[in-house]
């Protein structure tokens, strides 16, 4: 009762949802891999992979596609991602097989390495002190400030680009609770140090995100890392990634929500 009260419940449980589209509510299954190639014809041996498996469990499945971008590999050049010239075609390709596809984004991490770091002038949205790695396999991503105003406008727009350039059935927003640091840059406009500001700043991404999915494609849905409740009016599902352990972990949030 206390959980359904709270503003992340808005929306109400998954059953009551009126924003939950059927596609969604019925699916049986979510496949992910690559898309290797550039072309949509070097990308036909995964598409008919994935239709394959679409037959082999007889029930409606998504695909949650990487390395999708025309850099040609995972954690480069975020947060501005190019679409490989044949991924759409590829992606039509798949939904003609009844397959729903949702593409990755990074909504939190930046490359410095990447031209994109320059040209957004990305230093000052850091997260103060900064943490050179937003993953433990030291990839070199910087975590950058989710409450900052420019930074939420960024990942707007990648969005919103991203939607006009793709047939996609959504946007799979990556680090959306994978990693929630606190910041203590006092020119970010938020609390310096503790409080709510991580959250309400990925609150405030994730609307955005969904905003413009369905602007595009009013049946689209976003879903984020992790299973995090906070965010379960912001998205429509999740990715259940870390702690996964069957025989110590109860299933609390299932059982509420």
């Amino acid at each position: 009762s206390w959980a359904l009260q709270q503003p992340w419940s808005a929306a109400g449980p998954v059953e009551a949802r009126a924003d939950m589209p059927d596609w969604l509510r019925h699916l049986g299954a979510w496949g992910q891999g690559d898309m290797p190639g550039t072309t949509a014809e070097e990308m036909q041996p995964q598409v008919r992979r994935v239709a394959q498996f679409a037959r082999t469990v007889e029930a409606p499945i998504a695909f949650h596609a990487y390395i999708w971008q025309s850099v040609g590999r995972h954690d480069a050049n975020y947060p501005v991602l190019e679409p490989k010239p044949g991924f759409a075609q590829a992606v039509r390709d798949m939904q003609a097989a009844g397959v729903r596809v949702i593409p990755y984004i990074n909504v939190y991490s930046a490359d410095a390495a990447g031209p994109a770091w320059r040209v957004l002038d990305l230093v000052d949205l850091t997260l103060q002190p900064p943490l050179t790695r937003a993953y433990s396999d030291m990839t070199g991503l910087v975590p950058m400030c989710p409450a900052t105003k420019r930074w939420q406008g960024i990942i707007k727009a990648e969005c919103e680009k991203l939607m006009a350039q793709l047939p996609v059935d959504g946007l799979y927003l990556d680090q959306l609770t994978g990693a929630p640091y606190i910041c203590f840059d006092p020119d970010h406009g938020h609390t310096v140090g503790g409080g709510t500001h991580f959250a309400d700043g990925m609150r405030q991404v994730a609307t955005e995100a969904l905003a413009a999915v369905r602007a595009k494609r009013p049946d689209g849905i976003t879903f984020g890392e992790n299973c995090n409740e906070i965010y379960n009016d912001k998205t429509l599902a999740h990715l259940t990634w870390a702690e996964m352990e069957v025989a110590t972990r109860l299933p609390m949030f299932t059982a509420v929500y």
